[in-house]
């Protein structure tokens, strides 16, 4: 399906094609998305695979449970590096991630999670609702307990 949308927005005239697309390149369907971005200059139509799974997660990451999920969508192939590469960028995890977004024209988790938390402060601090609520139900204070 996501293949299909692909194709429908960028080259209509191959959405016929998908079935043997798929078929040819069984088990490097990663690899694929990344050459179609290239191809068409499109954002990678797996980025709504990542999003969907880091919306799913519940807790933050760490920047190997990021890695692992980030290689699993783009390149499945290497998840068993992660590890390995999150070493070799020891302390510049952020050039880790910015350069495997360029390769596969995908994504930034970490940029995007830095996006995410901006739009959620900016937001909270301008709904009236939430001031609204706080001035018309204060917190009662105990004695003694600064809140």
């Amino acid at each position: 399906q996501v293949l299909t949308n692909f194709l429908r927005e960028h080259d209509p005239a191959k959405v016929g094609d998908v079935p043997s697309t798929l078929k040819q390149c069984k088990g490097k369907e990663a690899i694929l998305f990344s050459v179609l971005a290239q191809r068409y200059g499109a954002p990678n139509a797996l980025n709504s695979v990542l999003l969907s799974r880091l919306e799913s997660v519940e807790q933050p990451l760490d920047n190997l449970a990021l890695a692992k999920m980030y290689l699993s969508v783009f390149n499945p192939s290497c998840v068993n590096r992660a590890k390995e590469l999150l070493s070799q960028y020891n302390g510049r995890e952020s050039d880790l991630f910015a350069k495997l977004a360029e390769k596969f024209r995908a994504i930034n988790p970490i940029e995007h999670a830095r996006i995410q938390s901006n739009v959620s402060r900016a937001a909270s601090k301008a709904s009236p609702c939430r001031e609204r609520s706080a001035r018309t139900n204060p917190v009662p204070q105990s004695p003694g307990i600064a809140v």
